[in-house]
This record gives C-alpha cells, sequence and structure tokens, in this order.
C-alpha cells in the first residue's frame, strides 16, 4: 500500500529567522537555526542579548541643560528664596537645597549665582541622583531705618517683644549690617548689642521695645545670646536610641540662643528642648556670637549658624531639628 505523503504546514504564529530562538525537532533544544516556520517552532524571544527595539522602552535621562529653575530670589539680608525645578513640562517641585546657602549683605544692587540641587525623582534613568544648575538672581543693596554711628555702640533694650523677632543691626561703620534671627525673650547681660546702628526689628513685633546706646567703641561686634549647652551629639538623619557613647558633634563649642520669657532682671530660659517655645529659635556656634575684627570687610563667622541636622544630649531622651540654623522640630527619641 502506498504511504501517503506528509507535507510540513507552516504556522503563521510561530518565527522564522531572525535572532530569537525556536524549539527544535528533538523537543529539547532552542536555537535560531530551528525557526523555520513550522508549527512545532514556538519561539523564546531574542536570546542574543541585544534588546529588541519594539520590545524595550529606555526611560529619560535628566540632564542639567534641560531642566528649567523657577522663583529665585535673594532678600537685602543675603537671604534665599529655594526655587522649583521643572523638566520636560513636569514639576520636580521646591529644590532641596541651594548653593551657597545665603549670601552676605551688599551696600549696592548686587547679581548672585546661585547652583540649585535637584533630585531626580522616580522614573528617569539617573532618579535619585542630583543634578545641578547655575542661576542668577539680584539681591537689593542692604537698607537700614537708623543712623549709622562711626565707633561701635553698647545697646540695651528696655520692653520686650512678644514672641519670636529679627533684630538689624550695623557691623560696620560703612553700614554693612547683619540680621540677628529667632530670638525670643529678652538679650540681656553685659554685652547686649554691640554694632554701629541701634538694632531694629525687621521682623516680629517691636511693640514696647526702646533701647538706650553708650559709645564704647574697641572692635567688638555682636549679640550676647542668653543660654547654651553642651549638644554632644549630631547625626544627618533622625536619632533612634539614647546615645552615651563618644561625642559625634563636629562644632565642639557649646551652641548658644536666647530664648527666654522675657524677664530683663532674671529671664527663665525656655532652652533648645522645649516642643513649644524652641521651634523657630536660632542656633549659633558659641564662639561666632561675637567678632572681634570690627571694622570688618565682610560678615564673617559672625552669628554663624549651627549646621543643618538632628542633635542631642548625653543619655537624653530628645532631639532637636536644625534646619537653615533655625531648629524645627523637638521630639523624643525612642
Amino acid at each position: 500500500m502506498r504511504k501517503k505523503r506528509r507535507y510540513k504546514s507552516e504556522s503563521r504564529i510561530t518565527p522564522k529567522g531572525g535572532r530569537r530562538g525556536c524549539l527544535c525537532k528533538d523537543r529539547k533544544t532552542y536555537h535560531p537555526d530551528c525557526c523555520t516556520g513550522e508549527m512545532h517552532a514556538q519561539g523564546i524571544g531574542n536570546i542574543t542579548g541585544t534588546p529588541s527595539s519594539s520590545s524595550e522602552e529606555s526611560l529619560t535621562t535628566v540632564t542639567s541643560e534641560a531642566l528649567t529653575i523657577s522663583g529665585l530670589s535673594i532678600n537685602s539680608s543675603g537671604v534665599i528664596t529655594l526655587p522649583t525645578a521643572s523638566f520636560a513640562g513636569t514639576d520636580f517641585g521646591t529644590v532641596g537645597s541651594v548653593t551657597p546657602s545665603s549670601f552676605d549683605p551688599v551696600s549696592t544692587e548686587t547679581t548672585r549665582t546661585v547652583t540649585a540641587n535637584v533630585t531626580v525623582p522616580e522614573g528617569y534613568s539617573n532618579s535619585g541622583n542630583i543634578v545641578t544648575k547655575n542661576e542668577t538672581a539680584t539681591q537689593p543693596a542692604a537698607a537700614l531705618t537708623n543712623p549709622v554711628q562711626t565707633t561701635i555702640h553698647r545697646y540695651i533694650h528696655t520692653g520686650v517683644p512678644t514672641g519670636i523677632v529679627t533684630y538689624r543691626m550695623a557691623i560696620n561703620p560703612d553700614g554693612t549690617y547683619a540680621d540677628f534671627s529667632g530670638i525670643r525673650g529678652a538679650v540681656v547681660g553685659a554685652q547686649g548689642f554691640m554694632g554701629y546702628s541701634e538694632p531694629e526689628v525687621v521682623s516680629g513685633s517691636s511693640t514696647g521695645l526702646s533701647f538706650s546706646a553708650t559709645s564704647i567703641g574697641g572692635t567688638q561686634v555682636g549679640i550676647g545670646h542668653h543660654a547654651g549647652t553642651n549638644l554632644n551629639y549630631y547625626s544627618a538623619t533622625e536619632f533612634t536610641s539614647l546615645q552615651t557613647g563618644s561625642s559625634t558633634n563636629p562644632i565642639l563649642n557649646i551652641p548658644m540662643v536666647t530664648n527666654n520669657d522675657g524677664n530683663t532682671s532674671s529671664p527663665s530660659d525656655f532652652g533648645f528642648f522645649d516642643s513649644t517655645n524652641s521651634i523657630g529659635i536660632r542656633l549659633v556656634r558659641g564662639a561666632n556670637q561675637f567678632d572681634t575684627s570690627a571694622p570688618l570687610s565682610a560678615q564673617g563667622d559672625l552669628n554663624q549658624a549651627m549646621p543643618d541636622g538632628y542633635y542631642t544630649k548625653f543619655n537624653f531622651n530628645t532631639q532637636i531639628r536644625v534646619q537653615n540654623g533655625f531648629i524645627t522640630e523637638v521630639k523624643n527619641i525612642v
């Protein structure tokens, strides 16, 4: 009896040729040579290690050139308002930080260059990286309301503003000034305010405040902060356990604050760790509340803030967070 001839039928859905592997007739092996188009030759996709352009989408890379920085501004004190960033029409929100973080006051209008540090969000090939972009802004000339003296004066106040205030005072006979921010209560002690102009309140209430002045000459300018304490431990992230080991605070001097109830004869200090009264208080390096090289060519280290991060004391269950020199959080560790 004559055998019927079997014909191979090609499949319309199995691959033929190319770089994909197909099931061979032994039913055990996949190989590109077996992609004949027959029914048994089912494919397994690309086996060469080279992605198919039709099956893989590449993620976009955020570049500095394509970033848009908006809303950058600098006030006359040199304080920078953080700008926002966007990329290809997508809003990234407020940037994480800028470099430098602030400028010294200037006597003439000045164009400043600021570097915005943008953390790339999820969904991009360089997600998590920091991309920088330079942007310029104009810093206005500093202005003082009160007259500038030719010698250093000591200013002692009567009456105490309510709440937290910022004082402005000339630190040079040319009118260069510094803002002493985050002050609550009475500025007491023999130093008081020492500078070239009567302090003026530029933020907060000045109700009931007045000053008496004495010309003292010399070279020391600054403000007599009320109280300090030794913050032995520093961390860029939150503490999760009580600290009892060696000090980790790179700033070894005792930070200073002015945070009290306003009693000019014997003020009661709220300190650093008061969850109500310490929020918004400026924390300065103890060695930098004064400068003894006046007249100054620049503000230098005067009124220098403590670095951003978390601080606590030995075996103490409260920590503070400092951002841009101000206490922004007071919370338990455990």
